[in-house]
């Protein structure tokens, strides 16, 4: 098996991670509260943000597939830990574990998919694309097994999903380090230096912010208009059960919005052939902030696990849409700066709002904190919005905007 074959399985196992969509329903069954279980989630994103740099010297200096693997083995580790200590405390150690396993996968696994395709003689466009949807595929698999899982047995599926899914994490450990990795005998960009670029866009992208009307405008969207999907995959399961839905529905409303999403991001490009940019955008958005007020005051089950799986459906719908209006409006030498700035921007906004809401469920209920993300987006989307008509970005021009033109 080829080495792009093999990142493609090793997708596909990744994303059949059980524990997603258990772990917090055990941990608040074990006595954590709902507040700790969300704060635990802005320690992942947080800790994922801070490792980005310090883990692409470990696949600099002893290989892309060893960093995999190691990242492999911290996610197994992990989730035994609140196995065996299902406190508060335990959660928060499996999330900074988890979250240096994931940043030593990230940039890893993208650069040895890159070197490996242009060596096989593949695009890697396509199939960067191929292995985004094995780990969608994984994802949707894990949601229905394990709604079947907990439509049978309930609670007592809990501690074997999260152990079946560390035992899937300690195959990929062992099968990354199969992967043919040409990095140590070959010149090769370094993944410190890829991900040093990615923090240094985020500089570069502010600093182009205050000379062009229309990077400034792209890059706020991803700061105010930011959709926390965070906060909804660690709180609809606790909703559900609080809200009488059944069991079998917490896994199912995960592969059914899963599925939903990647058919709509594959079409979203369609919208802005009826609609402006702007409206495209703001239409999106709209969607989202519904789901989040629904849930805020919706009170009937069937209604609940409809607006999980809606609200889920539409998540990130808008990057496709976004990411061609930058691909089309802004000139190619700071076109990667920019998209990488917004990207780094909008997980620092979800990093701080997603402890924001864990501190608001705290003080009130997790409906609050729905209203809450729900309000947030609703601000942010009209200030967005106002800040895309003002700055011309309400249809395409024929010319791509310059990096140093002040736009009128």
């Amino acid at each position: 098996m080829k080495t792009v074959q093999k990142l493609k399985l090793i997708e596909f196992v990744d994303g059949m991670f059980f524990a997603n969509i258990v772990t917090n329903l055990f941990a608040i069954s074990q006595g954590v509260s709902l507040s700790n279980a969300v704060i635990a989630q802005s320690i992942f994103a947080g800790t994922v943000f801070l490792s980005e740099i310090p883990t692409g010297f470990i696949a600099d200096k002893f290989g892309r597939n060893v960093s995999m693997s190691l990242g492999y083995l911290l996610n197994a580790l992990g989730l035994l830990i609140i196995i065996f200590s299902p406190t508060t405390l335990g959660l928060y150690a499996m999330n900074v574990i988890r979250a240096v396993g994931t940043a030593m996968v990230s940039g890893a696994n993208e650069a040895l998919l890159y070197e490996a395709s242009e060596e096989e003689g593949l695009s890697y466009k396509k199939q960067s694309s191929i292995v985004t949807s094995n780990g969608i595929a994984g994802l949707a698999l894990a949601g229905f097994i394990a709604a079947i899982a907990l439509g049978v047995y309930g609670s007592a599926s809990f501690v074997p999903l999260i152990l079946i899914t560390s035992a899937f994490q300690l195959f990929i450990t062992v099968f990354s380090l199969t992967l043919k990795d040409g990095s140590r005998q070959i010149k090769h960009k370094s993944v410190v230096k890829q991900e040093v670029k990615l923090f240094s866009s985020l500089s570069k992208t502010f600093n182009l912010m205050r000379s062009n009307k229309t990077i400034f405008a792209l890059t706020m969207i991803g700061l105010l208009a930011t959709c926390n999907e965070y906060f909804l995959y660690g709180t609809y399961g606790p909703h559900f059960e609080a809200s009488g839905v059944g069991n079998f529905w917490v896994g199912a409303a995960f592969s059914i919005g899963l599925i939903v999403n990647f058919a709509l991001q594959r079409y979203a490009y369609l919208i802005e052939n009826y609609l402006t940019f702007e409206k495209a955008f703001a239409l999106i958005k709209i969607l989202s902030i519904a789901g989040y007020f629904g849930l805020a005051l919706a009170t009937k089950s069937p209604l609940i696990v409809i607006l999980v799986i809606s609200t889920i459906g539409v998540f990130n719908l808008e990057r496709p849409i976004v990411s061609d209006y930058a691909n089309q409006e802004i000139e190619s030498s700071v076109r990667a700066t920019v998209l990488s700035g917004m990207s780094l921007a909008s997980r620092m906004m979800k990093m701080i709002l997603t402890l924001f809401l864990g501190l608001i469920i705290a003080g009130g209920s997790l409906k609050l904190g729905y209203f809450a993300q729900a309000s947030f987006m609703t601000v942010g989307l009209a200030i967005s919005y106002w800040l895309l008509v003002r700055c011309g970005c309400v249809r395409r021009f024929k010319q791509p905007v310059l990096s140093g033109k002040i736009m009128s």
